[in-house]
């Protein structure tokens, strides 16, 4: 009987060592990671950049999503941008895997954050991120990647703009 609780103690502590926080289910991660209103945003660009590549051969697949916060002008912005296979290792704060894409996360600990990601819960810095590589080492096609730019008003709620509105 003890031989019997000590490998079922033992199977609960690996499997435990071996959940991971980049492989959550979608409920959870809206609840839990990132604001419903963000996640819904991410989704249609996700949506819309899959549906594109499988129409014509010049639109490539985008498997890497970068979400980065940042203030211009006194006022805080949430960026989305559809990228190819690499991301920036040196600014990385963290990355999940979703919906069979990787987000990668920047400068979540900006005051413009204002909860919308809550960065305990993304993967930390990695060495490498499975499939896609650092930026640095990327040979990268020339391409203007698309940025939707989302203002963040004082109660944490997202407003569409454009990045142009924003300089």
């Amino acid at each position: 009987m003890q031989n019997l609780i000590g490998i079922l103690l033992i199977l609960l502590v690996l499997s435990c060592k071996h959940l991971d926080v980049t492989q959550i289910e979608r409920d959870t991660l809206e609840e839990s990671i990132i604001n419903p209103q963000l996640i819904n945003n991410l989704n249609s660009l996700i949506e819309t950049k899959d549906s594109l590549s499988k129409l014509d051969l010049i639109f490539s697949e985008h498997n890497s999503y970068w979400i980065f916060f940042h203030e211009s002008e006194e006022k805080c912005y949430v960026s989305i941008l559809a990228n190819f296979n690499f991301y920036d290792k040196e600014n990385l704060d963290g990355f999940l895997k979703y919906r069979g894409k990787v987000i990668t996360f920047y400068n979540t600990e900006s005051s413009c954050n204002r909860g919308i990601v809550n960065s305990s819960l993304i993967n930390i810095k990695e060495d490498e991120i499975e499939n896609i590589v650092n930026y640095d080492d990327a040979i990268i096609p020339p391409h203007e990647p698309e940025i939707f730019l989302f203002e963040i008003n004082e109660n944490g709620k997202l407003i569409e703009t454009t990045p142009l509105e924003s300089m």
